[in-house]
């Protein structure tokens, strides 16, 4: 396999490929990641639409060491599960682990994950170590919309404003709630208003479930200056519903408002993952600050640009489909 996203210093070494394309084997025809590939959601996508039945990858997870008895990398602890689950492959992850040259340090990690997303097998953190499970290689059939789209290209902004947030219509309370939070804007399931005037600030779209579950289905907005998703959440699968939006936020470097009318729940991830706000038991609205040049920060480490990684895969996707 070729690796497309080059983190930091691969640069002194490798140029990235030309082609995303699954290898077929006598085992099984497989789609390969390395590393950092994994981070970019048409890949793994293009890879299982064009025949591979498994997702395979080598990689160098680093960490941060922030907490040494629970080494972190978003790879190893979110994004390889929802690779599996958004495309109904399995995942093999095999990584390092311990340290080099006194200044880069591997969280290990290695894992099986099978199709829908659950870890079946996972390897030591600070030791190597051997991991084995059974997977099944099947034909997968993943949930997939049409993601073409006319770029117009509209500017992103730098705008900062805060904004609340609720899964329940309207009414005194919720007006009341947003005065004392001094909240600009209001996104909830009926306010169609605040979101235009959301979007004027900064780019904001609604969109369904098939469109967050389609690992290619934000790629095109994101791509196109929309900053800001609220998820209008509908028959998605609840335990997956906030790791998707984590993914969603931090793999495209987005805000994602979900808003869940049936377990009455409404939260906001920021372009790093985080959960920042969300709403619980009679805790009906909440807010946070929403701070657009976050999303234009797209540098993950010297030469490793989200934004120009998006470009780049699907200028290979465009050229392949011409």
């Amino acid at each position: 396999g070729n690796k497309l996203f080059l983190w930091h210093f691969d640069r002194r070494w490798f140029s990235a490929g030309a082609s995303i394309a699954p290898v077929r084997t006598t085992a099984g025809t497989f789609g390969v990641l390395i590393c950092a590939d994994g981070r970019m959601p048409q890949i793994a996508r293009k890879l299982v639409d064009d025949g591979a039945q498994m997702l395979v990858m080598p990689t160098a997870w680093v960490t941060s060491g922030r907490d040494p008895a629970a080494l972190e990398n978003v790879q190893a602890d979110l994004l390889a599960r929802i690779r599996a689950r958004e495309n109904g492959v399995p995942l093999v992850a095999a990584n390092k682990s311990g340290f080099e040259r006194g200044c880069v340090a591997y969280c290990g990690k290695s894992q099986i994950v099978d199709a829908h997303g659950i870890v079946l097998a996972m390897g030591s953190q600070h030791n190597p170590d051997i991991v084995v499970a059974d997977v099944t290689l099947a034909s997968p059939r993943p949930r997939r919309i049409a993601v073409s789209i006319e770029l117009t290209r509209r500017h992103p902004g730098e705008a900062t404003v805060r904004v609340a947030i609720t899964p329940f219509a309207r009414d005194a309370r919720t007006t009341l709630a947003v005065e004392l939070l001094e909240a600009a804007e209001l996104v909830a399931p009926d306010a169609d208003d605040a979101l235009k005037s959301l979007d004027r600030r900064i780019p904001t779209i609604a969109v369904e479930d098939d469109t967050v579950e389609d690992p290619g289905g934000l790629v095109p907005l994101r791509r196109n200056g929309y900053r800001v998703i609220v998820w209008n959440v509908g028959a998605a699968d609840r335990e997956w519903v906030e790791p998707l939006a984590r993914s969603r936020a931090l793999e495209l470097r987005l805000y994602v408002i979900a808003i869940d009318r049936q377990q009455q729940r409404a939260f906001a991830v920021d372009p790093d993952g985080v959960v920042v706000a969300g709403t619980f038991g009679d805790l009906r609205v909440t807010s946070f600050g929403l701070d657009a040049a976050r999303t234009n920060a797209t540098l993950l480490a010297p030469g490793t640009d989200v934004e120009g990684g998006l470009e780049l895969i699907a200028s290979l996707i465009d050229q392949e489909r011409r």
